[in-house]
């Protein structure tokens, strides 16, 4: 039987294909490629989703080392960034954090997704299954700006079809 955390776990595993479509075929120039002044990079966003997932893992008593601990913290801005690994690097990480929180959330109790969290999001509640929705919400939201950045910097459409992660 699954546990609550699955319809969670599919959303994540789906953000998680689609931030990988976002960026086919993107090469180091392009991530860099900032579209305004002031806008996050690809590169950046990505790193970003990275730092959030770790954070996530940790939050839920399945800590991963981050490989991006020193460069991107909570709040850090894309002035802040001068340097990131090659993208080819980070979409590993992405991959490794992704699929060390999904085996991390099929093992979480149903009654632990009731307890409550120390961290605040501005989501309602204060609850584990809360703050998963948020972080959910969260990848959505990037996800939806690497697809409209690769539009604009000339870039295909982000294709929908699922990868296997």
């Amino acid at each position: 039987m699954p546990n609550a955390a699955e319809p969670i776990r599919a959303i994540f595993r789906l953000n998680t294909d689609l931030v990988l479509n976002c960026l086919a075929g993107v090469d180091d120039e392009t991530a860099w490629k900032q579209v305004a002044d002031d806008t996050n990079h690809m590169a950046f966003i990505l790193a970003h989703l990275i730092t959030a997932r770790h954070l996530i893992a940790d939050a839920f008593g399945s800590p991963l080392p981050s490989p991006l601990e020193g460069i991107m913290e909570r709040g850090t801005k894309v002035a802040d960034v001068l340097e990131l690994p090659p993208i080819d690097d980070l979409l590993a990480y992405w991959v490794a954090v992704s699929a060390h929180l999904s085996d991390g959330l099929a093992l979480l109790p149903d009654e632990a997704l009731a307890e409550p969290m120390p961290m605040r999001f501005p989501i309602e509640g204060d609850t584990r299954l809360s703050v998963l929705a948020f972080f959910v919400q969260h990848d959505s939201y990037h996800v939806g700006q690497l697809a409209l950045l690769r539009r604009q910097l000339g870039l295909p459409a982000m294709d929908y079809s699922r990868r296997a992660t």
